[in-house]
């Protein structure tokens, strides 16, 4: 993850409870990690099919398989996001409420072996 001056100015208290959070999860059991995750992943997809709009429209078909694929911690039968696709449906990738969270660009040097 990168960070930048801003996020240290805006979120002292969230960096300082995903801290907490790391802190405490070090001596869970795999029980409480597993539940976690579970719970992580259930808000994650939640949040993807209500505010990403090529999620809304690619996820919709497997939305009541959900809760089968987060018991399993399986997402395998979930589409793959190719690059090609980013490419073409880019402006869809942006969920609506982006501007929440202060997103910003990163470029890196690697790649995939097609220019970009």
């Amino acid at each position: 993850m990168k960070f930048q001056l801003r996020d240290f100015a805006f979120y002292p208290p969230q960096i300082q409870a995903y801290h907490q959070h790391l802190q405490r999860s070090q001596y869970w059991s795999p029980e409480q990690r597993r539940a976690d995750t579970q719970v992580k992943l259930a808000q994650l997809l939640h949040h993807a099919v209500t505010n990403v709009p090529y999620y809304r429209r690619t996820l919709a078909p497997y939305r009541h398989r959900f809760a089968n694929m987060i018991e399993r911690l399986d997402l395998s039968e979930l589409p793959r996001l190719t690059k090609q696709q980013i490419r073409e449906h880019g402006q869809e990738l942006w969920a609506d409420n982006h501007a929440d969270y202060r997103p910003s660009f990163v470029h890196t040097s690697g790649t995939t072996g097609t220019p970009a």
